[in-house]
């Protein structure tokens, strides 16, 4: 076997709160109790690919649910909407000033009742990649899964009709 890994192999953390479903998996992959410690032993190569194969199959369910991505910082919002074919982008930046801070509700609440101290961006492009590995690139770069609600809200406030 030879597998290339499209996302990245799981934590051992996530492995471990995922037990009984890699279990079921080994199961389904027809690898039971005894072999899976025979197999890491004597075949610790398939035994990754096979955790590898299973990372990317949590990871692209997982990626599939998103459809709203956020990053903060103190002066920086960026929300990202995704739709089978599309991604839209609204950024937020403080114009300079200190005094804002978008990373809490008070500060972003303050901030956006001084509007004239942000700048404010919507756009809209065709994904050039697949959908799931586009969200992968951001969730590496610190974007976190965000509100539908909270996008909508932002989009009417920001965005042209």
């Amino acid at each position: 076997m030879s597998y290339t890994l499209k996302y990245r192999i799981l934590s051992t953390e996530e492995l471990a709160a995922l037990e009984e479903e890699f279990k079921q998996f080994l199961i389904v992959h027809g690898v039971f109790g005894e072999e899976w410690k025979k197999m890491n032993e004597e075949n610790p190569d398939e035994a990754i690919e096979l955790v590898e194969i299973f990372s990317d199959t949590v990871l692209e369910k997982v990626y599939s649910g998103i459809n709203y991505l956020e990053f903060r910082t103190k002066d920086l919002l960026i929300l990202l909407a995704y739709s089978e074919d599309k991604i839209e982008q609204i950024r937020i930046q403080a114009k300079g000033s200190t005094e804002i801070d978008l990373l809490n509700w008070q500060g972003f609440t303050a901030a956006m009742n001084s509007l004239e101290k942000l700048d404010a961006f919507y756009g809209k492009k065709e994904l050039s990649s697949l959908r799931n590995e586009s969200i992968h690139e951001y969730v590496n770069q610190g974007f976190t899964p965000a509100d539908k609600s909270f996008w909508e809200q932002m989009k009417s406030f920001i965005a042209p009709n």
